[in-house]
């Protein structure tokens, strides 16, 4: 295999790792971590995994599942009154936000709970045009969905019980159900889990903050000038990449905090998210609640049956292909970042890719940059 082409699909940087088989993974690194500097982007690098967190989150409370302290399918309502170890927090918040009590936590797992996403709303856009670095509480996330007078963008629809769809708040209520019936914070029970997996290189931002620690370990991030958020960010410096003046972007490494706290505050390698999901698939992480991770609901209930069809289980997509069968994957996208890391069942083959650019959305079907890469990989 040959590294990603960075000229050709307009990337300051792009790693992508690859394993095969007897768990040997190997790293094909293109471009700049850093475009100021010129520093090559190598396996080093740790990238903001955006939703990838998600995949984390529903691992974390599977494994209280296993343990008898959590009930995926118990309302919130009930949740709240049985589990008060976080001081009545979820208890408190249930009550002031009642449309959260019929809810259970595999709704809000599967994203089928019907909350809309606090991000799609234009209170929270013009928010974090003002100030991207700002940290924000649960309340504050379900404020911007509460209320008759809330607007969205053009064209997001409301999501409907029952049915999948996308939503950033349910993540962040699952976290806090997690907190009421552990007695512990999500953060310390990531570090935990990651220390168990021996993911050296993978870590949790408390409240979406990046640990100053970690900067000089972070890839450099970039979006482009044109990017529908830029404004929030046209107090940086103007950079421009691959000697081509048409590419110009901000760096926003540290211009900003990675909201959504269990869905998206995570970061990782390329290494370590293929180790996490070799190991996941496995049945090294789970026992008991593996299969519940993978029971699924249709992305889009219409397609037919004949059709490549999305799945969404706990916090994991899965793809059927009509050619290649099975692929568990998930995909972050941060500003400034993409990720996707998947797994094809019929090959074994497992790899993930990163870029650090914002200039087109990664995940599974992106149909330039992945599908290439795809293609290339099970030749």
């Amino acid at each position: 295999m040959q590294p990603i082409n960075v000229i050709k699909h307009n990337l300051p940087g792009a790693i992508l790792s690859v394993c095969k088989a007897g768990n040997r993974i190997h790293h094909y690194c293109s471009g700049y971590a850093d475009i100021k500097t010129k520093e090559s982007l190598s396996d080093k690098p740790i990238f903001p995994i955006g939703k990838i967190t998600r995949f984390f989150t529903a691992a974390i409370i599977l494994k209280r599942l296993e343990e008898g302290v959590v009930d995926l399918d118990a309302p919130l309502a009930v949740l709240s009154h049985q589990h008060r170890l976080d001081g009545g927090r979820l208890k408190l918040l249930v009550d002031l936000y009642p449309y959260l009590k019929p809810l259970t936590l595999r709704e809000l797992l599967n994203h089928t709970s019907g909350l809309p996403s606090y991000d799609e709303t234009m209170a929270y856009q013009k928010m974090f045009m003002a100030k991207p670095n700002k940290v924000w509480q649960a309340e504050g996330y379900l404020d911007l969905i509460t209320g008759s007078s809330v607007r969205y963008r053009l064209g997001y629809e409301l999501p409907v019980r029952g049915i999948f769809s996308d939503s950033a708040t349910n993540y962040i209520i699952a976290g806090f159900v997690l907190e009421a019936a552990s007695g512990r914070k999500s953060s310390q029970q990531m570090r935990e889990l990651f220390d168990l997996m021996d993911l050296k290189s993978t870590y949790y931002s408390s409240y979406g903050v990046l640990d100053k620690k970690l900067l000089p370990r972070l890839a450099h991030g970039y979006l482009p000038i044109s990017h529908p958020y830029a404004v929030a960010f046209n107090h940086l410096p103007v950079q421009t990449y691959n000697e081509n003046r048409e590419l110009q972007a901000y760096d926003v490494t540290r211009a900003y905090n990675f909201n959504g706290l269990g869905g998206a505050a995570g970061l990782s390698t390329t290494t370590d998210l293929i180790r996490w999901l070799r190991a996941l698939l496995e049945g090294r992480v789970l026992k008991s609640s593996f299969k519940q991770m993978f029971e699924v609901v249709p992305v889009d209930p219409k397609a037919g049956a004949r059709e490549d069809q999305d799945y969404y289980g706990l916090g994991i997509y899965k793809t059927r292909l009509q050619r290649w069968g099975d692929i568990i994957w998930s995909a972050g996208n941060s500003f400034g970042y993409g990720v996707l890391v998947a797994h094809v069942m019929e090959r074994n083959i497992t790899f993930a890719l990163a870029v650090n650019v914002s200039r087109k959305l990664i995940h599974f079907h992106e149909p330039t940059l992945v599908a290439e890469v795809f293609q290339e990989i099970l030749k």
